[in-house]
């Protein structure tokens, strides 16, 4: 979708990165070390619609890149200390003998709808060595709203489930609907609040 952020280009230790300068790049810095970053200039582009940015710079810059196009064709080198940060909340941790509890929020909605959540990869892991993927339910509302629930995690969108909770291509919990749009259809924003429970296995 079109954006009035800027367009960037950031290296990590482990791959290129191709999107607007609207915070995203966060969870890419929570996980791995940035190397460096470069400002699209999108005076370069014959086309760019306000509304299709991904089709019009995105797409092409990163095909560009895949091919071994090096950034500075598209842009200059900008310090890393120019990006949108945003601080991800902390995850709150809770136990007792029947359940593990974790109490996260939504912090980024993509532009399909899908609801990103500040639960990790690793809080995931976490839960899974006392429980299964069957056997957690994630819960999302917002204040003054019905809560919810997703029963189980996934490993893929299932387009057999109406809503999903999995593991995104970030590493974070999203929560999505195959073919449609979590946020339009659960009535959810960034900010709403999450719970993951997982039970136990029994000894």
């Amino acid at each position: 979708m079109g954006s009035s952020r800027r367009a960037i280009i950031v290296r990590s230790t482990s791959y290129w990165f191709v999107l607007p300068d609207n915070g995203l790049i966060s969870l890419v810095r929570d996980k791995e070390k940035l190397l460096e970053a470069y400002e699209i200039d999108t005076s370069k582009f014959e086309r760019v619609s306000n509304t299709f940015h991904a089709r019009d710079i995105f797409g092409p810059v990163a095909g560009a890149i895949a091919s071994g196009v090096y950034p500075n064709n598209f842009g200059m080198k900008i310090p890393l200390e120019m990006l949108t940060y945003f601080n991800l909340p902390q995850v709150k941790l809770s136990e007792n003998s029947k359940e593990i509890i974790l109490e996260g929020e939504v912090i980024y909605v993509d532009r399909f709808g899908n609801l990103i959540t500040n639960i990790t990869e690793r809080d995931i892991k976490y839960l899974l060595k006392y429980s299964s993927p069957e056997k957690i339910r994630v819960r999302i509302w917002e204040e003054g709203s019905k809560p919810y629930e997703v029963i189980s995690l996934s490993s893929h969108y299932d387009t057999s489930k109406e809503v999903v909770a999995l593991i995104d291509s970030f590493g974070y919990l999203e929560i999505a609907v195959p073919q449609g749009n979590a946020s339009e259809k659960l009535n959810l924003r960034k900010g709403a609040k999450v719970k993951v429970f997982a039970d136990r296995k029994k000894p």
